[in-house]
């Protein structure tokens, strides 16, 4: 397939009208032809583009070259380029992570630095089939499921901070030997990166070394990897459908936290388990470096006792809840505390008693302070906290409470409580105390609103 026929098949099989076009453009042979390619369809009367170029500063003088050559390309064409120049070893060094994780991150956040809110965000992205096969391979070698199977994407959609950006890979058809014949043909350059003939990693190991060895045993093993690609896709499309539904049912799935229901989990198909808890890891901070191994070991956790605790890569975690599985994110969206929201009016007889709504709670302001002589304030739970229970006055201390509640160990110093003094007027989500309720005597209202991070 030439330039001009990929360009009218994009043209006419995605809806780019009115869309902010953006490019990731290396300088190599495959973002230099998906350039062109964009090119071509703003001719046809596509939608303008823009280009996104990272210098990751790791290759000293030739990575200011690939700039210099992304320049010049990009002020031929008249296309809007952003730059930006980053060292992603030291990066990666703050960061402890390695830097082909360091340089995704940097490139997805120029990407949606550059995303807008008001209309559609395409992005472009130049894979091709090679680099489609040596995903699979690796995905195959560390023990992924069926979705690591089922390779590159051609299409996917990702959200940050409130911006949607929706990837297309349109060269995932095409070779790069393809692509680098048909860029000859037009007498068309590119930049070379000669990293990637150096076996420092396990990519450049298996393109240059294990893929060609297979090649000489399977020479269609490229069409075979599309061909396996699309079987995987259709079962992780299934199987990710049904965990879905499952946590719909069984649990919950949200960002920075999942959590699912153990005996529902035990009762489950193999496949089914694995994809739920594939789908909880993806919730709580993605499925980067995650392999079927740390799957296996979070699923062990259904047969441990309430409070076991596994670290998965990335810093995220897995526990043992009382009868819930939960992972956990690293970040500050996995906090399941939430923050109770003060307000005061003067009572006028209107209001109702919310003592049974398990968000919102009112309280006697007056008869707070008369019984604990202390303002009541929003805070985390403290040794020596209590509740008062029932009516006759009865009290509980707050951390039998939390453990008869089922809120594991690690979750209590989250939660927040209203409380004057030590006691406790309520457990934000959860109970209030048996006291201090309005009625015709009361005069000044306290409302006390949960709102879940």
């Amino acid at each position: 397939m030439d330039l001009a026929q990929l360009a009218r098949q994009i043209l006419s099989g995605y809806d780019l009208k009115g869309a902010n076009v953006l490019l990731g453009l290396s300088g190599g042979a495959d973002s230099v032809f998906l350039f062109y390619v964009l090119c071509e369809i703003r001719r046809l009367g596509g939608p303008d583009l823009s280009a996104v170029h990272i210098n990751h500063m790791l290759r000293g003088e030739a990575a200011d070259g690939d700039e210099e050559f992304v320049r010049a390309l990009c002020e031929a064409e008249g296309v809007k380029l952003y730059v930006r120049r980053e060292d992603v070893c030291e990066l990666a060094g703050r960061l402890h992570t390695g830097t082909e994780a360091a340089g995704r991150m940097v490139r997805y956040e120029e990407f949606f630095a550059h995303a807008v809110t008001d209309r559609s965000n395409i992005l472009f992205l130049a894979h091709h089939a090679n680099d489609n096969e040596e995903t699979i391979l690796m995905n195959f070698l560390r023990g992924a499921g069926a979705e690591g199977l089922a390779g590159i994407k051609h299409s996917s959609v990702i959200e940050r901070e409130g911006k949607q950006i929706t990837v297309l890979r349109p060269l995932l058809g095409l070779t790069h030997a393809q692509i680098c014949g048909e860029l000859t043909r037009m007498g068309r350059t590119w930049r070379e990166d000669a990293t990637n003939a150096e076996n420092d990693c396990t990519r450049n190991v298996l393109r240059n070394d294990i893929i060609p060895r297979i090649r000489e045993l399977y020479p269609s093993f490229t069409a075979t990897c599309e061909r396996e690609a699309a079987i995987f896709t259709d079962i992780a499309d299934y199987l990710e459908g049904q965990a879905g539904t499952f946590l719909t049912e069984h649990g919950m799935c949200e960002q920075g936290r999942a959590e699912v229901s153990v005996q529902a989990l035990k009762q489950a198909h193999p496949a089914l388990k694995q994809a739920v808890i594939r789908r909880m890891v993806s919730a709580a901070g993605g499925l980067t470096d995650i392999s079927a191994v740390n799957t296996a070991d979070v699923l062990k956790l259904t047969q441990a006792q309430s409070g076991r605790e596994i670290v998965l890569p990335r810093g995220m975690r897995a526990l043992r809840d009382f009868d819930r599985l939960v992972v956990k994110g690293c970040g500050p969206e996995a906090r399941d505390g939430g923050s109770i929201r003060l307000t005061r009016a003067v009572y006028k007889g209107e209001a109702p008693d919310l003592r049974r709504d398990a968000t919102v709670k009112c309280f006697d302001y007056d008869k707070v302070l008369e019984h604990c002589g202390a303002e009541p304030v929003v805070r985390r739970p403290m040794p020596g906290d209590y509740m008062i229970t029932d009516a006759q006055g009865g009290t509980k201390q707050l951390a039998k409470y939390l453990k008869q509640e089922k809120i594991s160990a690690s979750m209590r110093g989250d939660i927040p409580v209203l409380a004057a003094g030590n006691c406790v007027l309520y457990v934000g989500g959860h109970r209030r105390c048996e006291g201090f309720f309005v009625d015709e005597t009361t005069k000044t209202v306290l409302k006390a609103e949960y709102v879940r991070q």
